[in-house]
């Protein structure tokens, strides 16, 4: 049981498991987003101009293809880990304009892939509206909206422990 309010995801899973995928990244990438690893508090609220900046730093995910052996690799240990006892639980919280910067091919396979994980084991996806008030940039969520996100995964692990 949960407890008071608790920011009970330290990375997106949406980020988390593309990164499992792009075996390499571009160094400027990798520097700026090892400073936003985890949920750091923050009232900034994301604009055009907050964009704009950024951007650059993701261009070079267009070129990038989804990677299936290592989505393979997350399953195995995901089955590995199951197998032990351990529930099993992944997380995709909402990214805010970060699918834009990924091509078609690879955003349909992302998304083959988020069926086979939901037909396996149990995941929550944030089905919260947000808007751009709830990011604090391209991909990350600002207080705001990740309190949004952090209530809606209590509730829903609340209402699944009771079934």
């Amino acid at each position: 049981m949960i407890s008071g309010k608790c920011f009970a995801v330290k990375k997106k899973a949406s980020k988390g498991i593309k990164n499992i995928f792009n075996g390499h990244q571009k160094r400027e990438l990798l520097e700026f987003n090892s400073i936003l690893r985890g949920h750091h508090p923050s009232n900034t609220i994301c604009t055009d101009s907050v964009i704009r900046k950024r951007e650059k730093l993701y261009f070079d995910l267009k070129e990038e293809e989804f990677r299936q052996a290592r989505f393979d690799e997350l399953i195995n240990l995901a089955y590995y880990i199951q197998k032990k006892g351990i529930d099993v639980t992944f997380f995709e919280l909402p990214s805010n304009v970060l699918s834009d910067f990924f091509n078609t091919s690879y955003l349909s396979n992302y998304e083959k892939s988020v069926v086979t994980l939901d037909s396996n084991f149990r995941l929550i996806r944030i089905k919260s509206e947000l808007s751009m008030e709830n990011y604090s940039d391209i991909d990350h969520l600002n207080s705001s909206g990740a309190e949004i996100a952090t209530n809606e995964i209590i509730s829903q692990i609340s209402r699944d422990s009771w079934k």
